[in-house]
């Protein structure tokens, strides 16, 4: 039951990371108003300085500003987040749980390299 719940907290953690960079899909559909997403940001100045010669305007400097402020914090969010999921991946390892695809078997510490690798299953 712990695993599961810790487990429920990494997925929720991620979908607020995805949220922050992405935006909020939910509002988006419903055509309302939300904070802009890093992406959101940087899509609003590149497609504001596309056609033009002259140099960014100062709300687009500050836009990008703001956007590289919240994707240095996504970033650092997103590495506390990867430390969980290697322990996760040890814990769930040392409880006997079956191999699955991107789960190398016996790299459930941290900076391993189990994370993200997808490895042939074990023989």
């Amino acid at each position: 039951a712990e695993v599961h719940r810790r487990l429920a907290e990494v997925e929720r953690r991620l979908a607020g990371i995805v949220a922050r960079l992405q935006g909020d899909p939910i509002r988006r559909r419903l055509n309302e108003p939300s904070t802009p997403s890093v992406l959101g940001r940087l899509g609003q100045i590149a497609g504001g300085h596309w056609g033009t010669r002259q140099p960014p305007t100062e709300t687009q400097r500050a836009s990008l500003d703001v956007a590289a402020q919240e994707f240095g914090a996504v970033g650092r969010e997103m590495s506390g987040l990867m430390d969980e999921v290697a322990r996760l991946e040890a814990d769930l390892e040392a409880a006997g749980a079956p191999w699955t695809p991107g789960r190398t078997p016996g790299s459930g510490s941290a900076g391993s390299g189990g994370v993200g690798r997808t490895p042939d299953p074990p023989s």
